[in-house]
């Protein structure tokens, strides 16, 4: 584009803008004109005074809500001041003799709470000092309070252990009056109060185990019934050594088997070891395992108590053949395993009836 064409453009463009600015004024100028003529008229007055009594109206509104809401706040703190002093009042005159430590606690950081309460709203100053008189006497006596709850405490365990203990033993009685009842029960089916000796393998494992417990030992004997080495589980009597109780046992076994032979009886007294009849006539069996031998005034007097009553119808049975040429010098005796040909032997001196 040219030079002079530019400048014609610009000039153009000016002689337009002015054009419109003049005639933007010109209109700007009517509508102000009919404006201040329209403000300037009584209609307008109306109006100012319509917007002047609303302007009044709000803001005697606005004044008496902030008035009124003024005053309900002072009210309300004076309210709640008051109550607060209540309050206050109520918990320094609160008893705290029997209070427990946890609610001691909680009572002075109720009054520390009232405390700040009060200093804060710098009035009723003269509640002040009592709280922190109250809270210090508080404070003075939580130790000794808290001490006496921790000993309370032990000693309510301390019973409450007793009493745990006590439950255990009442259980661990009943527990045993329970496996008594029945052991006891298992023992009066194996008839055990009549029966000192059990041949082992007639047993089951829980028989021997209840047996073994109850006294029964265990012993390897050679049986005079069966004629041979047998384990078995004796209870000695009275005073009587594992073997005698068992040869005494062995003896009436074998003496039951026998024809003729009735009303065997076994004697833990002076009396023969074993007593019997055969064919009306009364025998006697001693067993012996070489204790008497150290007591020569009781064997001696033994010996002539069964020379007395039963004359030639006795026999001393000792437990170990060793024995025989030591006692054989008191009557007749016998190894266990000649007892049945001896015993034969002894029962030919009972005539038939």
């Amino acid at each position: 584009m040219e030079t002079d064409e530019i400048i014609i453009f610009v000039i153009t463009g000016i002689f337009i803008v002015s054009s419109i600015a003049t005639q933007v004024t010109n209109d700007f100028n009517k509508i102000r004109l009919d404006i201040i003529s329209l403000l300037s008229s009584k209609s307008a007055f109306i109006f100012y005074a319509i917007i002047f009594l609303l302007i009044i109206i709000y803001l005697n509104y606005k004044f008496h809500y902030w008035f009124i809401k003024k005053r309900e706040k002072i009210k309300a703190k004076r309210k709640s001041v008051l109550e607060n002093i209540k309050e206050t009042k109520e918990l320094l005159n609160k008893e705290t003799e029997y209070v427990d430590s946890d609610k001691l606690k909680n009572y002075i950081k109720i009054l520390k709470a009232k405390l700040e309460v009060i200093e804060n709203s710098k009035k009723d100053h003269w509640l002040v000092d009592k709280i922190f008189n109250k809270i210090n006497e508080i404070e003075l006596k939580l130790p000794m309070i808290i001490k006496k709850e921790k000993v309370r405490e032990i000693r309510i365990e301390r019973d409450n252990l007793k009493d745990s203990i006590r439950e255990l033993e009442e259980q661990e009685k009943r527990k045993l009056l329970d496996i008594r009842n029945l052991e006891d029960t298992s023992l009066r089916k194996l008839n055990a109060d009549e029966n000192p000796v059990f041949i082992e393998e007639d047993l089951t494992e829980k028989e021997k185990a209840l047996l073994l417990k109850y006294n029964y030992k265990r012993a390897y004997e050679y049986c005079l019934d069966k004629q041979e080495f047998i384990h078995v589980l004796v209870k000695p009597t009275m005073k009587h050594s594992v073997t005698h109780t068992f040869l005494v046992w062995s003896a009436m076994k074998m003496l039951n088997k026998i024809s003729g032979v009735r009303d065997v009886l076994d004697w833990d007294t002076k009396e023969a070891d074993i007593i019997f009849k055969y064919n009306s006539k009364k025998f006697a069996l001693e067993i012996e395992t070489g204790t008497l031998l150290k007591k020569k005034s009781q064997l001696r007097e033994k010996i002539d108590y069964l020379n007395s009553k039963y004359k030639d119808c006795w026999m001393i049975i000792v437990s170990k053949k060793n024995l025989v040429p030591k006692y054989s010098k008191f009557g007749k005796v016998s190894s266990r395993s000649e007892v049945p040909k001896k015993l034969k032997k002894l029962l030919k001196l009972a005539p038939l009836s």
